[in-house]
């Protein structure tokens, strides 16, 4: 989970560059709606600065005419995000300010965009420059039309909240059972000054996107390779590198699900204390002696 800025096109200019070769009948239409598509966009501005998306439920009646509602929806579906229509070009770099990873979870590559306000419920927002986020499959699809009823229910907003550059995700060892590998889990363990509504958010954001268990498959990778790279260290090295890792990851996201492991391994005795072996991988061609590190080299100053 990662801060974005926010798009740099304007709600007015972004909708009238999305219905430009509309056939008269339907333009005539939607140039109708331009001041109502105006008007929210600056109404659901104001509210995400707030962390308020909440308090939008009036736009979601509106506009009241079913056939009006289909058309806004279609000026996204139909000129924005398919090829070769007027506003693709908005869509793609939109899309593409995440640089390929998805700032919802961290994990998935971007492939689409997720409305933050779902363009069913809040047709005026549907080509709404900031309600466009860049986003993988995985986080568009398990979101679907969520939208919020209470401040606790919003999700994080990538372009609005600046909640990314202090720990918040944690996690904690699972053991092995069989014929469970060794795991983790992933929970919210934000700073004790922190507002409970924002907790709720972080909480929401988990649970919305199943971050706990999409998180636990990247885990299984992480422990498998920690046992080949344990296993040629001393024990004494083993807490010092682990802690290194874990400062690694913070460093470049303290929210990513890869930090909050480390931390949790790092501070945990039983792992540290030869519970890393349990993670020992089941193929037959496994080479303990093989020490290859996902991240670049430490220098000379790292834990060995």
């Amino acid at each position: 989970m990662r801060r974005l800025d926010p798009p740099a096109f304007d709600t007015r200019a972004t909708y009238v560059t999305c219905i430009s070769n509309a056939r008269p009948t339907t333009k005539a239409r939607l140039e109708a709606l331009e001041e109502p598509v105006v008007s929210a966009g600056d109404q659901y501005e104001t509210a995400a600065k707030n962390q308020a998306l909440h308090d939008l439920k009036d736009l979601a009646t509106q506009p009241v005419d079913k056939a009006d509602r289909k058309a806004l929806g279609k000026v996204y579906t139909n000129r924005m995000a398919k090829e070769n229509v007027p506003g693709r070009a908005i869509y793609n770099a939109i899309k593409d300010a995440a640089k390929d990873l998805c700032p919802l979870c961290g994990i998935g590559k971007v492939t689409t965009i997720d409305h933050q306000l779902p363009k069913v419920k809040y047709p005026l927002l549907a080509v709404v420059p900031t309600n466009l986020v860049p986003a993988c499959r995985d986080c568009n699809t398990g979101k679907g039309e969520e939208a919020p009823d209470t401040a606790g229910d919003q999700t994080l907003h990538p372009y609005f909240d600046d909640l990314f550059h202090v720990p918040w995700l944690a996690a904690r060892l699972i053991k092995k059972t069989a014929p469970e590998p060794m795991a983790a889990q992933f929970y919210v363990s934000a700073p004790d000054d922190w507002d409970p509504v924002i907790v709720a958010r972080l909480e929401t954001h988990l649970r919305v996107f199943d971050l706990d268990d999409r998180y636990r498959l990247q885990v299984v990778n992480h422990l498998s390779t920690l046992f080949h790279m344990l296993s040629g260290k001393p024990h004494s090295g083993i807490a010092p590198f682990l802690a290194w890792k874990a400062d690694c990851w913070t460093k470049t996201n303290p929210n990513s699900c890869e930090s909050a492991l480390y931390r949790a391994l790092a501070t945990d005795t039983w792992y540290v204390n030869g519970g890393w072996k349990q993670a020992a991988p089941a193929h037959p061609w496994s080479d303990p002696s093989d020490t290859a590190d996902p991240l670049p080299p430490p220098d000379a100053s790292a834990p060995t």
